[in-house]
């Protein structure tokens, strides 16, 4: 959802203008929740850059002041019903039957209301350009959650430029949303690469093909932010290999320009 030019810079208005177009799905939320809305904690990471924490009793919104938006939001008013693993009498409860102890709302009922959420946030045009990545419920040891992802669309090489995520978390019992997440990493149509994917790709392959099972997955070309407001353009690597627990994933970057691996 784009943001208005007059909440530039603050990021206690960009949280506020995020929660006023959310109200009416999330418990606790109205006007007197956004009038104590306060900033936290702050950080910076070379996907977001830098960001604060914008936080009332019962949300936690996580704007980045580089990106001037909102990447993150967490529902502190409702938590996943936790499931003993063993009853009363000390029998280990089976997965299906935890399940059905928290489940009440339907998969199709969560995902209506996932795909709504982000909708709302993201924009129906940018839903569009997207694929699913994640559908249906998880678990989180005795808790359970609905997690519906989506990301850009990779070619048939696994190649992008450009990348955009965005997640939507259910509570199976309320209905409620829990989280949501928005990540988005792009170069500028203007900026020059040398490295191009094929090139990337014997680059990850010569330092990491040594790896049992080794194979490359995916390549996305993203923009690290730094923190003197400059970016990098690089490569997000993603691959596979076998590791003493089984087939594994790992991801690495490459620096578009100079072909350094950076792990």
């Amino acid at each position: 959802m784009p943001m208005s030019a007059d909440t530039a810079e603050d990021p206690v208005a960009l949280a506020k203008e995020f929660l006023e177009a959310d109200l009416s799905s999330r418990p606790g939320g109205g006007s007197k929740e956004l009038s104590v809305l306060t900033t936290g904690g702050s950080g910076f990471d070379r996907t977001n850059g830098s960001w604060t924490f914008v936080e009332s009793p019962s949300v936690r919104i996580k704007v980045s002041t580089t990106q001037q938006r909102v990447v993150a939001m967490d529902n502190l008013a409702v938590s996943p019903r936790e499931v003993a693993v063993e009853d009363a009498n000390g029998r280990t409860r089976s997965p299906e039957e935890m399940r059905g102890m928290v489940v009440q709302v339907p998969v199709e009922v969560a995902r209506d209301r996932g795909v709504e959420y982000a909708n709302r946030h993201i924009g129906k045009e940018t839903m569009g350009g997207l694929s699913i990545s994640a559908d249906g419920l998880v678990s989180r040891g005795s808790r359970f959650v609905y997690r519906f992802a989506w990301r850009t669309t990779l070619d048939e090489d696994g190649v992008a430029f450009g990348m955009e995520t965005v997640s939507v978390e259910i509570d199976p019992t309320s209905g409620e949303v829990l989280r949501f997440r928005n990540l988005v990493s792009k170069v500028d149509e203007d900026q020059p690469i040398a490295i191009e994917a094929t090139r990337c790709r014997r680059i990850v392959e010569s330092d990491l093909g040594h790896l049992e099972g080794f194979k490359v997955t995916q390549m996305v070309l993203v923009s690290l932010l730094e923190e003197d407001s400059t970016s990098v353009p690089a490569w997000a690597v993603g691959y596979e290999f076998v590791g003493p627990m089984g087939r594994r994933p790992g991801a690495c970057y490459v620096h578009a320009m100079t072909g350094k691996l950076l792990k």
